[in-house]
């Protein structure tokens, strides 16, 4: 079930492989790697197959999930990948914190709202946000219930990251503002 493009692109080179990771379906080009200068991470040059557009596949030694970036530079594509990535550790640390907000907000004790600059926000690379919008038909939405944002989470758990950022963007208003009267506390 393969275009004739594709079916092209494909006969041009045994290296180039075509994947879908993280909603995105790409071309990815094994024989163009940038490694990283600590040997951590090597990024490929990708061809991104809903818009044709080139981006570069950061991936981490002995990981299986890459990150995706826009960046023209394949190092700025690195150092992008490891900033994500140590954000995403961090956050990890505490998950038992995210899947208890979840929880509090799919039984209405918080109540928030998740904005795209949320989601733009989190440590998850700006393509995936992209594609998972587009494939959920949220892709014009700016701003959804914390509700469905939880039920989201069931269907990818990288939602999470999202929720995260919008709870921490909602208390940093909060302090400011008074508004935690909004906020039911746990």
């Amino acid at each position: 079930m393969t275009s004739l493009l594709d079916r092209e692109l494909l006969a041009i080179s045994d290296d180039i492989v075509e994947e879908r990771e993280n909603w995105i379906r790409a071309f990815v080009d094994y024989g163009h790697a940038i490694q990283c200068p600590n040997g951590q991470a090597t990024a490929f040059k990708a061809l991104d197959a809903s818009d044709g557009s080139f981006f570069w596949l950061v991936r981490r030694d002995g990981k299986h999930h890459g990150f995706h970036s826009r960046a023209v530079d394949p190092y700025n594509a690195i150092d992008e990948a490891h900033a994500a990535w140590q954000r995403r550790r961090q956050v990890r640390k505490d998950w038992a914190f995210v899947e208890r907000l979840m929880r509090d907000v799919l039984l209405g004790r918080i109540q928030i709202n998740v904005r795209i600059e949320d989601a733009h926000n989190s440590p998850l690379c700006g393509m995936g946000i992209d594609a998972f919008l587009t494939r959920m038909r949220l892709r014009h939405v700016r701003q959804i219930p914390g509700r469905m944002a939880a039920i989201l989470m069931w269907i990818d758990p990288q939602v999470g990251f999202v929720l995260h950022e919008a709870h921490s963007r909602s208390m940093r208003e909060a302090d400011g503002s008074g508004a935690f009267d909004r906020i039911v506390a746990q």
